[in-house]
């Protein structure tokens, strides 16, 4: 797959688009006297920030980067993501990557455009022991699973779950 690669200004301009979107949601929520809703608004997108503090600690700078133009690169799928951990071995990082874009272009070309798949990416990186569980729920089809393992060398990804409904994995370094 050809992974898009963003220009510093694109990825501002990305970053800002979705800034604001957060700050528009929050106006209108205010106007509207929903003040409960956006103060949940206001604690996801500072829980965001967070988890991407988190995932900073790891120092896998392109897992970071591709945790962040995920959902541009992809869109019509919903990201979420959580991590937790310490720095791990820097040979984890292109491998990474590598699977996420393998299994997410698969879902892009397999995604029916009126469809809305939920993606979860969660990272446990404790005591030099990283894993990283990817489920995705939604409308899917088979999935091939050659597609998206051949980083062997590094990491190892293991189907947990392949249903029409749901594709959960896990990937960990041996």
């Amino acid at each position: 797959m050809n992974e898009k690669q963003f220009s510093i200004t694109e990825a501002l301009r990305f970053a800002r688009h979705d800034f604001m979107n957060q700050l528009q949601l929050i106006r209108m929520n205010l106007e509207l006297g929903r003040v409960e809703d956006a103060k949940s608004v206001i604690d996801a997108y500072a829980s965001r920030m967070l988890e991407l503090a988190e995932l900073n600690k790891l120092g896998l700078p392109k897992l970071y980067e591709w945790i962040q133009t995920a959902p541009w690169k992809y869109p019509g799928l919903n990201f979420e993501f959580s991590c937790k951990g310490e720095q791990v071995d820097e040979r984890i990082d292109s491998p990474a990557t590598k699977i996420l874009d393998r299994l997410l272009g698969e879902l892009k070309n397999r995604l029916n455009p009126y469809d809305e798949l939920a993606c979860h990416v969660a990272i446990t990186a404790v005591s030099g022991v990283f894993t990283m569980g990817i489920t995705v729920i939604g409308r899917l089809e088979n999935l091939d699973l050659a597609l998206i393992s051949e980083e062997r060398s590094v990491l190892q990804i293991r189907a947990e779950q392949l249903s029409s409904e749901e594709w959960k994995f896990t990937v960990t370094a041996i």
